[in-house]
């Protein structure tokens, strides 16, 4: 059985798009090896970056950032209610067609497209999205967390990012807490690496975790459970193949924060008019106009500088790292909100970054040039485009 739409990949971004598509008429396969698994991870984003659709499980006023300096941002900031949304997302998408299974390859042909699962059977449609969340990046965002209830740390105050703590483990990798108050009187406490290369190992976040606690003089009652995270910072648009990558997998992810879910959930929509509109006229052409959709305007321009920017944070130390911190967020605050919620324009975000440039000391400007990827800045001038001949084969 052919369908319009074969997705690969069940979370936030493969679901949402699958219930958006379901939703516009078409039919929709979604294919993963546990479909219908619980999301592990603990999403959060800027409260007001999220659809009004997206439930949320906790909301706080405002986080704090600490480089030595204490910084507020007045900010709400959100919990997303990860069950909630998962079953939201299989509600509105309760006509799509469901298979358990894990696509090894897609192969196109004039009529859309075949995809090729583990086991040896092949499904047929329109066009495939790879929502798998995987992508080929060289940076990581690495966490170990833990839920627990503990004392010592203050409930009312979010901690978005505290490098109040060094180490002398050996690694050079700086790491800041991030440590969530739920109204339960619970906590996520997790020891993060914004962005690193190579990838900062968990073990070693976890020991980091446990010594920064004990440090503060904090208690752990009760461990609930861990989180382990991995998120690929550094990862290009996928803008080629059989396939339209979407979330992750396509490079959705905020090279400055980590965050994707927001990103994907509120590109779900406009992703699925292109695909409708695309495929009155042929599978092709639904391909080319999704991908334009997923990066629309100069999206392209901000995510290469983005990327240029996490390039070399990653290879900072911590006393650079607090710098770069602290000189941040004395930034305009409209800098600020829109750098952390990728609102600029390309023009803006490179004006606010060479603010920020002039008003580092001199041994960072340095640092930040020689550490920075050139060819990655270039594509802020000459961004990627579809193929011609992909999108009018």
């Amino acid at each position: 059985m052919k369908t319009d739409l074969l997705i690969a990949g069940a979370g936030p971004a493969g679901l949402a798009l699958a219930a958006e598509a379901v939703g516009r008429g078409l039919s929709v396969t979604v294919v993963a090896p546990a479909p219908e698994a619980p999301w592990v991870p603990t999403y959060s984003s800027w409260a007001d970056e999220l659809p009004a659709t997206v439930p949320v499980a906790q909301r706080w006023d405002r986080v704090t950032v600490r480089t030595g300096r204490v910084h507020v941002v007045e900010r709400a900031y959100a919990l997303v209610d990860g069950p909630a949304l998962q079953r939201q997302c299989w509600s509105r998408a309760a006509g799509a067609r469901v298979v358990v299974g894990k696509v090894n390859a897609v192969e196109t042909h004039g009529a859309g497209v075949t995809a090729h699962l583990d086991d040896g059977r092949e499904l047929e449609a329109a066009v495939a999205v790879t929502a798998t969340g995987s992508a080929v990046a060289s940076a990581w965002q690495t966490a170990y967390g833990e839920f627990a209830e503990l004392s010592g740390l203050d409930g009312s105050e979010l901690s978005w990012m505290d490098f109040s703590h060094d180490f002398d483990d050996g690694e050079a990798a700086p790491s800041f807490l991030y440590a969530l108050p739920f109204a339960d009187g619970t906590w996520l406490v997790e020891e993060t690496t914004l962005v690193r290369v190579p990838a900062v190992p968990l073990d070693l976040l976890q020991r980091r975790l446990h010594q920064r606690l004990a440090a503060r003089g904090v208690t752990l009652r009760r461990v609930t459970g861990a989180e382990r995270v991995a998120i690929p910072m550094d990862a290009r648009p996928s803008l080629t193949g059989p396939s339209l990558a979407f979330g992750a997998a396509a490079g959705m992810v905020h090279p400055a924060t980590g965050f994707q879910v927001a990103r994907a959930v509120g590109a779900a929509p406009r992703v699925a008019d292109a695909l409708v509109s695309g495929l009155a006229r042929s599978p092709s052409e639904a391909l080319a106009a999704a991908r334009s959709a997923a990066w629309p305007g100069t999206s392209l321009r901000t995510h290469a500088v983005y990327r240029y920017g996490a390039g070399a944070l990653g290879k900072l130390g911590m006393a650079h790292t607090r710098v770069f911190f602290d000189t941040f967020f004395q930034s305009e605050p409209s800098f600020v909100r829109g750098f952390l919620g990728d609102t600029l324009s390309p023009a803006a975000l490179v004006r606010g970054m060479a603010d920020l440039f002039r008003r580092w000391p001199s041994g960072l400007r340095l640092r930040v040039l020689s550490a920075g990827n050139p060819a990655i800045l270039a594509l802020a001038v000459w961004p990627p485009t579809v193929p011609p001949s992909e999108a009018n084969p």
